[in-house]
Formats: C-alpha cells, sequence, structure tokens
C-alpha cells in the first residue's frame, strides 16, 4: 500500500518533533546543576620511566582536579615494585631484556603512594590481570617471567595450540588455571600490604580481538579458518568446567555461559585475597564499554560482580564516539539506582576532540552516575605539560566535583 502525500508529511512531523524532544532532553541535561563524588585518571606504565615522572604525574593529577589514581604496576607477566611472584619489569631499563628482573633501585609503587598522600589522592594500583607477555622476543628463563617458566598456565584455542604474543599484543594467562588463580591472588595479597586505597583489575576477561591478530602466528592459516586459533580457551581445566556446568551442551551459548562463570570465579577470588587484609580497599575493574559484547566475546558481567558485593567500582571504558550513549543506556538499564550512584564510573577517552570530552562528562547528569575516569595521563599532558584537553578537564572538575566521600 502506497503512502500519500499526508500521511508522509505526518511522518516527518513526528520524526522531526521526536528529534525535537532528544535535543531539548539532552540540552537540558547538560545545562542543569550536577556533582560527581568520583573523578579517575588512568596512568599507564608506559608514562613513567623516572623518579621524576611519577612526581610530576601526581602533582598534575592533583592539579587538574582528580580524586582518584589508577598506577599502574603490572603490565604483561612483570612489575613495577619488588615482589616475590613476578620479575621486575624491563621497561624500567629502557626495555632491555637482559635487565629483565634487575632492581631499578626505587620502587614506583611505594613513591606514587607518598606522593599522592602529598595531595590526599586516592592511590590505586593498577594492573593488567591476564596479560602474561607481549612481543615474539622470549623473556628470559629462571627469572619467574610466566609466559618463559610457565607456558603451561595460558590460554588454548580450538586447535589446542597454547596462545601466542604478536608483536604488538598479549597471551593471556589462562583463568581456569588453579596455579594461575594462585599466582594471581599472591600478587593481590602483596600489593595489597601497601596503603593504597584500592586496587584496579584491567583485561580481566577473554581475549575477544585476537582475531585481527592471529594471521602474524598462522600466516599459512586460510583467513576464514583464523576464527579457530583465536577462540580460547580449549584446555583440559576449562573443559572441566563445562562438563560441570553444561553437561555434553557445547553450544555457543553454553561456551559463553562456563566462560562468564570462569571470570566471575576468578573477581571473587582476587576479592577475597584483598579484602581478608584491607576490608576497606576499593576493588575496581575496567569492564567492556558495551554490556552485550562484554559478556558474549569476553566473560564479562559487571553488573553480576557488583550484585555479590566483590567488585567496588565498575568503570565502564566507554570509548566509542557514536556508541557512547548507546553503551551508557545499556550499562545503566543493567544497575540499580543505588549501584549507578555508589559502583559505576563512566570511563571516557581523551582521544576524542574536546567538544565530544565535554559532551560526554555532561551526559553523567542524565544517568545520574556520579564517578568518572579519564583515559589517559599520556593523553592528557603533553610531556607533564597542560594542554587544551586537560584544562577542559580541569574547568570541568572544578565545576562538578564535590568533596570526597565515604566508600559505600
Amino acid at each position: 500500500m502506497s503512502i500519500t502525500s499526508k500521511n508522509r508529511y505526518r511522518i516527518l512531523f513526528f520524526l522531526l518533533l521526536s528529534m525535537g524532544i532528544v535535543l531539548i532532553y539532552d540540552s537540558y541535561h547538560a545545562r542543569i546543576p550536577f556533582s560527581i563524588e568520583r573523578a579517575a585518571l588512568w596512568v599507564p606504565r608506559f608514562d613513567y620511566t623516572t623518579q621524576d615522572d611519577v612526581k610530576q604525574i601526581i602533582k598534575n593529577a592533583a592539579e587538574t582536579g582528580f580524586t582518584d589514581v589508577f598506577f599502574q604496576v603490572r603490565g604483561n607477566g612483570t612489575v613495577f615494585y619488588p615482589s616475590q611472584y613476578e620479575p621486575w619489569a624491563q621497561d624500567l631499563h629502557a626495555g632491555d631484556l637482559d635487565k629483565l628482573g634487575e632492581n631499578p633501585d626505587w620502587n614506583p609503587l611505594q613513591l606514587a603512594i607518598d606522593e599522592a598522600a602529598l595531595y590526599d589522592i586516592r592511590l590505586h594500583a593498577y594492573i593488567n590481570v591476564l596479560p602474561g607477555w607481549k612481543g615474539r622476543s622470549k623473556p628470559p628463563l629462571g627469572r619467574g617471567q610466566p609466559w618463559a617458566d610457565h607456558p603451561d598456565w595460558f590460554m588454548k584455542d580450538a586447535e589446542g595450540n597454547t596462545m601466542q604474543p604478536t608483536s604488538g599484543w598479549y597471551t593471556f594467562l589462562n583463568p581456569a588455571h588453579p596455579d594461575v588463580i594462585h599466582h594471581l591472588s599472591g600478587l593481590i595479597r602483596e600489593i595489597i600490604q601497601y596503603p593504597v586505597a584500592g586496587i584496579h583489575l584491567d583485561y580481566i576477561r577473554y581475549p575477544f580481538d585476537y582475531v585481527s591478530l592471529v594471521h602474524e602466528i598462522y600466516p599459512d592459516v586460510p583467513r576464514e579458518d583464523l576464527n579457530r586459533y583465536a577462540d580460547f580457551s580449549y584446555d583440559t581445566y576449562t573443559e572441566a568446567q563445562m562438563h560441570k556446568l553444561t553437561g555434553s551442551n557445547r553450544s555457543k551459548e553454553a561456551r559463553m555461559h562456563v566462560k562468564t562463570a570462569i571470570i566471575a570465579n576468578l573477581v571473587d577470588e582476587l576479592s577475597r585475597s584483598m579484602k581478608r587484609i584491607n576490608t576497606n580497599a576499593i576493588l575496581s575493574a575496567s569492564v567492556l564499554g558495551n554490556p552485550i559484547d562484554a559478556q558474549w566475546h569476553a566473560g564479562q558481567v559487571a553488573s553480576d560482580w557488583v550484585s555479590r558485593g566483590t567488585l567496588d567500582w565498575a568503570v565502564q571504558m566507554n570509548y566509542g564516539r557514536d556508541t557512547f550513549s548507546l553503551h551508557a543506556d545499556r550499562f545503566a538499564r543493567s544497575l540499580s539506582k543505588r549501584q549507578k550512584k555508589n559502583h559505576w564510573i563512566m570511563g571516557i577517552t581523551t582521544k576524542s576532540p574536546t567538544w565530544d570530552i565535554k559532551s560526554q562528562f555532561q551526559s553523567l547528569a542524565k544517568y545520574r552516575c556520579k564517578g568518572v575516569a579519564f583515559f589517559s595521563y599520556g593523553l592528557l599532558y603533553d610531556e607533564h605539560r597542560f594542554t587544551k584537553k586537560s584544562r577542559l578537564i580541569q574547568d570541568l572538575l572544578d565545576a562538578h566535583i564535590v568533596q570526597k566521600t565515604e566508600q559505600d
């Protein structure tokens, strides 16, 4: 049946009316007064190599108005503090692999804590949880580096091959392996001995994005067959969990269910390891921006972790310019009103233009989200100098941050 001209105009009228309502609604939320309680800054390990770097980073964070800093102290099977479990990072020796494990004669974690205390900033030790190595060069044997000394700890693909690091990406530890859980729990226990505000977990997920890189490892495999070399993990421990939780069901849905259970168990174990020593410490985790992708492809269900009380802050990496509102809507629907207020941190990337950064920040009012985190230090400051973006964030935080509150 054809649409008459009159009906076309009616449809066009209602479309324009709907668009106008949306624009007015968003504009209203951009103008109304609102406040946030937490403003965090990610500081990846690549942003510091010297003591002066650490001091300037914390000073800049304080001047900008951040209440919290996620300061990275584990990258991929190496650490930035003295550890019984993993060796000192070669990053503190200009990347020289021969010096992996060599003491740099200073402790970045302790220094960051001391500096943060001067400015009343909450310092969170930030760790990449499952990455075990990156790059095609092998780390030296016998120094406690997992990829070198414990290759059996890593994920296996659908062909039974151990996951390999690429020139620019990680190989992942197997979260179902009991020795891996014990190892990571040990890292948590020694980190929480420091007077940190909490521990921030990143890469606590399955590597859903490896398929775009795996051809580097298997150049002779036809591209249409590469998915099997990027599907993880098919090891004995994961298969045991499959049998326990799903019986003989090997469907995609069943495997997703098992992956989410394995990651949830790891979050539980790390939370218990931390809380046994410091019940007031904050456990936070970076999670994918789209909660649907997070569950189906990465094994992450942050709302479940929060509901069970094992995760204090779910930090949504909401980095897509075109999908920001869609993913924020989905994340908001997965949380209760109380969870949105106390446990949701909206992660914003500063790779975006200043207009997007400002608009995304202002959307916190619409979602009644009381926390924000910006990725990352190196994108906001040019060799520790303030930029247009860091000055913008300084103004936004000055206008909207409230005095720090006690963790609920």
